[in-house]
């Protein structure tokens, strides 16, 4: 199993300051779950609702997809480079 990430690494580099930050991610996930919880049964009454449209199926299968998106997150690194500027995120 994918574990999401822990910790979102900021740094900013320009010629004349560097800075750096690193947030920690752990600290949203008893949020995320606690919203998970709140909306799983208006949730499940929307998909019962509009099953017949065909929007049942998806509505039930997007909390696990969201999920399955925020786990990838890991160990991506993202690094955008102008002249004299410098950003760099990293999910860890």
């Amino acid at each position: 199993m994918i574990w999401p990430p822990s910790f979102l690494r900021v740094k900013f580099e320009n010629e004349s300051h560097k800075f750096s930050i690193w947030l920690p991610l752990f600290v949203i996930w008893p949020f995320l779950l606690l919203a998970a919880v709140v909306l799983a049964p208006v949730v499940l009454a929307l998909a019962i609702v509009f099953w017949w449209t065909g929007w049942g199926r998806p509505m039930l299968y997007s909390g696990p997809i969201f999920f399955a998106i925020f786990c990838a997150l890991r160990g991506l690194e993202i690094d955008v480079r102008k002249r004299d500027q410098h950003v760099h995120l990293s999910f860890r």
